[in-house]
């Protein structure tokens, strides 16, 4: 405590412009709480709606039948069910009755004006308490003729939700009937923004305290991490991140197979449990429902209880090692007979836990100089996006990073290399080739390290033999691990391609051909690759970023670039061979997805995301480094990073917050 004190009377400055930035974000904060969230929350809390098709002709009028329609059984508070309708005269008088009934006895009822009624969903709200879904069923019809048309969805659509087919007069139907279901209001959308205040609250005092106490900046960037993971991880919900789905999907099976449960379906499909969570209801563009459902089930009120089979797929056949703290969290939460949101958290939970303590330890090894850019690149919110979710880029991202400051360590260090090192590099170099190998020419950094360094003679060239040769057996024994597995649990890959790629032939056969459609795709392309490694788009590639929060995340990524005349400066030759090793990988990844996912007929290549480059950009910023010098010292460049992050991740969580809540 009386270091702490101390800190405090000898940072007066820095206490109070602190003082200003936490009042100015809490006053912020209740503004918008008043002002946006608590409208908003009293709005219908759709847990479950099966969308209508967009074509017209294919709604069905009402035309004096009856139609019934069996609820999907998703919920034990239903407080309202939403319809889909097109063609509502608005002078009508016509009287349309809608009937919940519950083993042919009817629960409740409205009868309403065709007038009342609008060309969209129309909620219809129960005036009583929630009542289990089980055997409910929506009837529906008219005293008088009508042109108003229901909105219904195809047998090969929504197969997650198992909609049953519709009734007409008691006869089966060839549709079945699109409709919402509601279980109360919005409400918790309120706790939800109130908790991710708090955390930010805690990510302001927490890093005045450890500025105070002196704190190393690998036990800041580890506290920040953790603590900026939680938010995102809140903000952006389970499966709401690109291809969640089948990462998570493989974690579960995983996890099954640790259990001794039985992980696989007679299809190769994963089996979900009850604490496996339900992918019909959630969608990729999250809304404020999703935020009120999940927020309420991580307090352990199960909004969501699906009883009927649950269709999945089959998991990822590749980078089996790269789950290992998903699956040992949902493991643990699965044990500890927690429902399935709290299960799906706490996996991603882990995930974050294991990538902030790889970067806490690269950075901590690092030179002053790489410290500072590891810290801002780990904290770039697509990164942040990333390792929240059960991708495996937890993984990969953390080793790519620990591995650049372990190496940038041996190049600084005074101490000779041993053989902690060379097993350090080597299970680097395992984990990384298990995964996507592409990234392996990160160890060229190895290059840089003085031949000195080395007690042997040709130390350099046998640890880099050394590493290449323990990079290719790790590649063919995942290789084999998957191939036996799969062998064991056999899984349907689904559908190939309906399309041609490029052959990896047409590479050395059309050269120049080649060269023009690699140059293309970086003169079109260049700019989304930047836009997207840093902030933007989000989610599903659906939350979009003003170009505020990618101007300010920049600006942090040209600061940690700046050098200090402490800095140990890098020849020409050196930052050049930095460069070509990233625009190595950079085309690597170009080729990998011009052969793996390019069809024949674009003369771009396609599916590259620029996230894709993530782990190799400190190697482009270390060689830039240096331009400018700062006459500041390192620790003032590093508080002025951590600052700076806090203020542009509010911004760019309120906007998320902005649109979610909006929707």
């Amino acid at each position: 405590m009386s270091k702490l004190l101390e800190g405090i009377r000898n940072k007066k400055k820095f206490t109070i412009f602190m003082l200003i930035f936490l009042m100015f974000f809490m006053m912020s904060s209740i503004v918008t709480y008043k002002s946006y969230v608590c409208p908003l929350a009293t709005n219908d809390n759709v847990i479950h709606s099966a969308k209508p098709d967009t074509e017209k002709e294919k709604w069905i009028g009402l035309e004096g039948n009856h139609i019934r329609q069996t609820l999907t059984n998703v919920t034990p508070y239903l407080t309202g069910v939403g319809v889909h309708l097109h063609d509502v005269n608005p002078g009508s008088e016509n009287m349309l009755h809608f009937l919940l009934k519950k083993d042919n006895n009817v629960i409740y009822s409205w009868d309403i004006l065709e007038k009342d009624l609008t060309n969209d969903i129309n909620v219809l709200r129960m005036n009583a308490d929630p009542i289990d879904m089980e055997n409910v069923e929506l009837e529906i019809y008219s005293d008088g003729m009508t042109n108003i048309k229901f909105g219904t969805i195809e047998n090969n659509r929504n197969q997650f939700a198992k909609i049953a087919q519709s009734m007409i007069n008691d006869q089966p139907a060839s549709f079945k009937l699109a409709y919402d279901v509601v279980s109360g209001n919005c409400t918790a959308i309120k706790g939800l923004y109130l908790l991710v205040i708090l955390l930010f609250t805690l990510s302001i005092v927490l890093f005045y305290v450890f500025v105070c106490l002196k704190a190393n900046i690998s036990t800041i960037a580890f506290s920040m991490i953790f603590i900026l993971g939680l938010i995102y991880s809140l903000v952006l919900p389970q499966f709401s991140v690109p291809d969640e789905w089948s990462h998570y999907l493989t974690a579960y099976s995983q996890s099954s197979v640790l259990l001794h449960k039985k992980a696989f379906d007679e299809h190769g499909n994963v089996n979900l449990y009850e604490d496996g969570s339900i992918y019909f209801i959630r969608e990729h563009h999250p809304k404020r429902s999703t935020y009120a459902i999940e927020y309420q089930e991580l307090k352990g009120h199960q909004i969501i209880s699906y009883k009927g089979e649950t269709k999945t797929r089959a998991p990822l056949t590749l980078a089996s090692f790269a789950y290992i703290p998903q699956t040992l969290g949902m493991t643990f939460a699965r044990l500890m007979h927690l429902n399935s949101t709290q299960v799906a958290f706490v996996g991603r939970i882990f995930a974050l836990l294991f990538y902030a303590f790889l970067i806490s330890q690269g950075i901590k090894l690092a030179p002053a100089f790489a410290k500072r850019i590891l810290l801002t690149v780990s904290l770039l919110p697509m990164v942040m996006q990333q390792v929240c979710s059960y991708n495996y880029d937890s993984i990969l991202f953390g080793i790519c990073f620990f591995t650049i400051g372990y190496l940038l360590s041996l190049i600084h260090r005074e101490e000779k290399i041993n053989k902690k090192d060379f097993i350090i590099l080597a299970l680097c170099a395992a984990v990384i080739a298990s995964i996507k190998f592409i990234y392996l020419p990160i160890f060229g950094l190895g290059f840089l390290i003085p031949k000195e360094q080395f007690k042997i003679k040709r130390g350099k060239e046998l640890t880099i033999v050394g590493i290449l040769g323990i990079c290719a057996i790790a590649y063919v024994g995942v290789a084999l691990f998957n191939r036996r597995f799969w062998i064991m649990h056999p899984t349907d890959p689904g559908l190939p391609n309906e399309y041609m790629t490029y052959s990896v032939s047409y590479l050395f056969t059309h050269i120049k051909d080649e060269l023009v459609l690699l140059t293309r795709t970086v003169q079109n392309y260049t700019a989304d690759y930047i836009t997207q490694m840093i902030s933007s788009p989000l989610g599903w590639v659906e939350i979009s970023m003003p170009a505020t929060q990618l101007m300010g995340f920049g600006c942090l990524l040209a600061l940690s670039c700046m050098g200090t005349k402490k800095d140990k400066k890098y020849s020409i030759g050196q930052n050049l061979w930095l460069i070509v090793l990233f625009v190595g990988v950079f085309f690597m990844v170009l080729i990998a997805l011009q052969i793996s996912y390019t069809p024949t007929f674009l003369d771009m290549v396609y599916g590259v995301q620029g996230r894709y480059f993530l782990p190799v950009l400190p190697l482009l910023m270390i060689a830039v480094r240096g331009l400018f010098v700062l006459k500041e010292d390192s620790t003032k460049i590093e508080n002025s990073l951590v600052v700076g992050n806090i203020f542009f991740h509010i911004t760019e969580v309120s906007t998320i917050l902005f649109i979610v809540i909006g929707r």
